[in-house]
């Protein structure tokens, strides 16, 4: 959703300012477990993909801000309104142990899946809806700092 300018009359406009229309996006997230959101409140447009690493290691700097654009293929006709969000740590140098946050139904073996009550999932609203069609690129503007995360699209 934009904001738009106001008529008031055929004499005045009430603009909004450039850094309000222009902003990428929101760091609001609505943390929830995904695992209880019913299927049929949703619907996934793309395979999960990774928008961040960060190298815990000490081996390479962490920046405290920074921007990614992602070009994402679409799988299925809709709406695109949000973002869902999880993480998933590499837990031995290899990469063989892995923590994963991902809501049950993305795990490789659902009935398998440990319930983490005290790591949520979250829900990123992009600044605008994008309609897609399967076979689409959409793409997506990522950006966090020290505290946050928040996306847009161009």
């Amino acid at each position: 959703m934009k904001l738009s300018p106001v008529h008031i009359n055929s004499n005045k406009m009430i603009t909004p300012p450039s850094f309000v229309t222009e902003c990428p996006g929101s760091s609001v997230a609505h943390d929830l477990q995904m695992s209880q959101l019913p299927h049929d409140k949703f619907k996934t447009l793309t395979d999960p993909f990774c928008i961040f690493e960060f190298d815990f290691t000490g081996k390479s700097e962490i920046k405290e801000k920074r921007v990614v654009v992602k070009q994402i293929p679409v799988q299925d006709n809709g709406n695109c309104d949000v973002l869902f969000m999880w993480w998933e740590l590499k837990m031995d140098m290899d990469g063989d142990i892995l923590l994963s946050t991902a809501p049950k139904w993305m795990q490789p073996d659902p009935t398998k899946s440990q319930w983490r009550d005290h790591w949520m999932q979250a829900i990123y609203y992009l600044p605008d809806t994008i309609k897609v069609l399967k076979g689409d690129i959409i793409t997506i503007n990522a950006y966090h700092d020290a505290h946050s995360f928040w996306f847009g699209t161009p």
